[in-house]
C-alpha cells in the first residue's frame, strides 16, 4: 500500500468515527444525565435501563449488517423522554448533529472510502506489474 492510499484510508476512518460520534455522543450524554438525575423514580430508571440494553443489542446488529444506527437512537430518545421532562435541548442537538453528519461528514467519508478502494486496486495492479517485470 502506498503512502497516498494509507493517508486516504486514515481520512476515511477518521470521518467514519466522527460520523458515529455525532450520532451517538449527544444521546449518551443525556442517557447518563437521565440515570444520574436524582428526581427520577427507580421505575423510570429501570425502563431507561431496559431500553439502553435493547438499544445496545440493536446497535451491534446494525453495525454487523452495516445498517444505519439511527433507529436505535430514536429508541434511546424514547427512554430519555420517560426519564427527563425537558428533552427539547436534546432534540435540537440531535437535529444539528444529524444535519452536520448527513450533509458534510458522511459525504466526505463516502468519498474517501471510494477513493481508498480505487487506489487499493491501483496499488494491486502496480504490484502485479512489478512482480511480472521482475520475473522476466
Amino acid at each position: 500500500m502506498t503512502e497516498y492510499t494509507a493517508s486516504i484510508q486514515k481520512k476515511a476512518m477518521i470521518f467514519h468515527i466522527i460520523s458515529i460520534s455525532l450520532t451517538v455522543l449527544p444521546i449518551l450524554v443525556f442517557v447518563f444525565k437521565a440515570f444520574l438525575d436524582g428526581n427520577v423514580s427507580a421505575s423510570r430508571k429501570l425502563c431507561m435501563g431496559l431500553l439502553v440494553f435493547f438499544s445496545f443489542f440493536l446497535t451491534i446488529i446494525n453495525v454487523l449488517f452495516k445498517y444505519s444506527i439511527r433507529s436505535t437512537i430514536w429508541l434511546l430518545l424514547l427512554g430519555i423522554y420517560i426519564c427527563l421532562d425537558n428533552i427539547i435541548p436534546l432534540l435540537i442537538i440531535i437535529a444539528i448533529t444529524t444535519i452536520i453528519d448527513e450533509f458534510i461528514i458522511t459525504p466526505l467519508y463516502k468519498k474517501y472510502r471510494s477513493d481508498y478502494k480505487v487506489n487499493k486496486e491501483i496499488d494491486k495492479r502496480e504490484q502485479f506489474k512489478e512482480s511480472n517485470t521482475s520475473e522476466n
